[in-house]
Formats: structure tokens, sequence, C-alpha cells
């Protein structure tokens, strides 16, 4: 190999050295990467007075100033949104149920108030054998209700037509 393709290599493996460690830097919190700074020996008033010295008057309100996230993190935010939608969409799934299909509907069955209206129309129309059909569907599925005068009285009418 030359010289010149392995000192081209060196380059790039440094800079990507250099890369993924800038991105690990970034995606710290400002507080984090002073912890690190802390732990690794530094003196962090002595680097605040020189960051001061070199900004200007910007820095010497002691603020921490944070740097742009990072692709990773922000990456990290993205999975978590799509992480969060995806639970939604299962736990909205599991309430609601599997949506309807065709045809798989009950019958439609009609309340024993309705049942009785169309037994009072069915009297006052003179189908009388309808009428005793639908008061007595409405007995079934309300019993109480059968015991009301004016029901009472549309029995006696239809089994006693005049």
């Amino acid at each position: 190999m030359s010289k010149g393709t392995d000192s081209k290599r060196w380059e790039a493996l440094e800079h990507d050295a250099l890369e993924a460690e800038l991105e690990e830097v970034l995606a710290m919190s400002p507080q984090a990467r002073r912890w690190e700074l802390a732990d690794a020996g530094f003196d962090l008033q002595k680097l605040d007075a020189e960051v001061a010295e070199l900004r200007g008057d910007r820095a010497k309100s002691g603020r921490v100033i944070a740097l742009r996230p990072s692709r990773a993190r922000l990456a990290a935010w993205a999975a978590g949104a799509a992480a969060i939608a995806a639970c939604g969409a299962v736990i909205g799934f599991q309430l609601l149920g599997p949506p309807p299909v065709a045809g798989d509907r009950p019958p439609y069955v009609p309340s024993a108030a309705v049942l009785r209206d169309a037994a009072r129309s069915a009297c006052g129309a003179g189908r009388w054998a309808e009428c005793l059909d639908d008061l007595d569907r409405a007995r079934t599925l309300d019993p109480e209700g059968d015991t009301a005068p004016a029901v009472q009285a549309l029995r006696r009418q239809a089994n006693d037509p005049k």
C-alpha cells in the first residue's frame, strides 16, 4: 500500500472517531457534560473563567449554554413517539374491538313499547290476530307493562271484536 492511502485511511478513522465522540457529547445534557468534566478532574470554575474570557460577557453569567440536539437524540424521540402511537393504537383496538363485519349484526328486536304501539295500530285497523301477536311479543319482553289498563283494554278489544 502506498503511504498516501494509509494516511488518508488514518485521517478517515480519526474523523469517524471524532464524529462519534462529538455525537456522544452532544447527546448529553449540559449538566451531564459538566459532571463528566468534573469526574475527569477538570476545575470547572477555571474552565468557566476561560470560557468567559474567550466569549466575552455572555458566559460570565454562569449560564450553561445548550448545544444542538444530536441526531441520535432526535431519533430516540421519534422512536419513542412511534412506540407511544403504536401502544395507543393497540389499546384503542382492544377497547373498541374489531371492526364490524357485514352481516355480523344481530337481528333487530323491537322494544315492548314499539310492539304495543304496533298492536294499537293493528287493533285500530281491525287486524286482530296481528294485534294479539304484537301484544304477546311485548308481554315476553316486558311482563309488567302488560298489566297497564290501556294494554288490557287492547287485549279485550282484540279478543272480543264487535
